[in-house]
């Protein structure tokens, strides 16, 4: 090898940069272990900036001296941690202590390790939601609290049914019109389910007084049906001007929230048609992010601590719902494909507005499926889609309308008129350009 070959110099520079990243990530995660000690000086701390940092240069090097001699060199660093990490806890006088650091110590040894084995991105990303998960503690330990024991047994029976029957399930029709495939429909539950879920956790997260439009927000993502109910109802029982337009507020938030939902689910399903429909979408959304802002700058003072009730919001992971989705599904699955056959587009568009009367999810689901499979044009599946939406906000219209208070039916039916309009006047403009 000559004097000029560049790979001695490309091997210690990779060698410079894998140490580097190591200390870096590893102080990172001893940053947030240390800000923990100043908040309580009288508690003593295990390991702080530099000695995680050094952790994870050490778990570098041991991976490079285990990958040049014996395997037998990583375990025994990682040994010779672990006894450290016992040591610190047993001799520490407070005995009530968690183990929380200790077990981080070792976890940043191993994102070493990590990087040394050109992992980078892994390794970033796993240090990021190490000090996400120290820092929110609280906020887990909240949600940990509100988690009742039929959440988790709802998450299990129905993860146990996903994971054991979903591969089961034939993926091939069995109707005469070719529209019911039982895989597919358990997968668009397992789909609507995940993303409702997501949402039903953040609410757990943030507790059941987290603010009126807050609850709105994060409720749009579980059942917007649910959300509009709720305060609907509520404007009747707490009458008064006051709550009339934060209530408002948080029914058009969540209804607005429609939007990004059904995109995302089309995008898991078919990004291509998400790419379609993604800016008729994302324009109603800020339409109605704009008529919540409107409604909020008008809202007056509102109580800081939220509604005086929860809103009522079940666990998307229950059997029944999700069963239920699964009949709407199918139903609207051959009701597409027969209105398109007998009726043509027109057919098409007029099933489009019954379907969205009670669920959009199932209604962009098929529309999804359709054009990934060809047997629909994309722009005429987006038109349905925008239908559906139209047709789901005019029903929670007459929802508050019917149901809300004198007060709160003015601007919250008023606010979701026009978001149903300018929706509509985007479906136009999309058919007329």
């Amino acid at each position: 090898m000559t004097v000029s070959d560049p790979v001695p110099h490309q091997d210690l520079l990779n060698f410079i940069w894998q140490i580097l990243l190591s200390g870096a990530l590893g102080m990172t995660i001893g940053l947030e272990r240390e800000r923990v000690g100043h908040e309580d000086p009288h508690r003593p701390q295990f390991a702080g900036l530099r000695t995680f940092g050094l952790a994870a240069v050490i778990g570098c090097l041991s991976a490079l001296v285990a990958a040049a001699t014996h395997g037998a060199v990583l375990a025994v660093a990682f040994l010779c941690l672990g006894i450290l990490s016992a040591v610190s806890y047993f001799t520490d006088v407070q005995r009530d202590k968690g183990v929380t650091t200790e077990v981080t110590f070792l976890l940043t040894f191993l994102i070493g390790v990590t990087v040394h084995l050109g992992l980078y991105l892994q390794a970033s990303a796993l240090t990021l939601g190490v000090v996400a998960v120290l820092t929110y503690k609280p906020a887990l330990h909240g949600f940990a609290a509100r988690v009742n024991r039929e959440d988790i047994s709802n998450a299990l029976k129905f993860g146990l049914v996903s994971i054991v029957i979903l591969p089961l399930l034939p993926n091939r029709t069995f109707d005469p019109w070719g529209a019911l495939n039982p895989y597919v429909v358990w997968w668009m539950v397992v789909l609507m389910s995940g993303i409702s879920f997501a949402g039903y956790i953040l609410v757990k997260v943030v507790g059941p007084r987290a603010g009126i439009g807050l609850t709105g927000l994060l409720g749009g993502l579980v059942s917007s049906t649910a959300v509009t109910l709720t305060f609907t109802q509520r404007s009747r029982e707490e009458a008064g001007a006051a709550l009339a337009r934060p209530y408002a507020m948080a029914v058009v938030t969540a209804c607005t929230i429609l939007y990004p939902r059904v995109l995302l689910a089309i995008g898991v399903l078919n990004p291509t048609f998400a790419w379609d429909v993604g800016p008729l979408l994302l324009a109603s959304l800020l339409l109605g992010l704009a008529i919540a802002g409107v409604l909020y700058r008008h809202s007056g003072e509102a109580p800081a601590d939220g509604p005086s009730q929860a809103v009522v919001l079940k666990n998307p992971f229950e059997l029944l719902p999700a069963i239920k989705f699964a009949a709407i599904f199918a139903v609207v699955a051959v009701i597409l494909k027969l209105a398109r056959g007998w009726f043509g587009d027109a057919g098409l568009y007029f099933a489009a507005a019954v379907a969205g009367f009670t669920d959009v999810d199932a209604i962009a689901l098929s529309m999804a499926r359709a054009v990934a499979v060809g047997s629909i044009p994309s722009d005429l599946a987006a038109r349905c889609v925008l239908i559906a939406t139209v047709s789901n906000t005019c029903v929670k219209a007459g929802i508050v309308i019917a149901g809300g208070a004198p007060a709160f039916r003015r601007p919250a039916g008023t606010a979701l008129a026009l978001l149903a309009l300018g929706t509509a006047a985007l479906l136009a403009a999309s058919w007329l350009f």
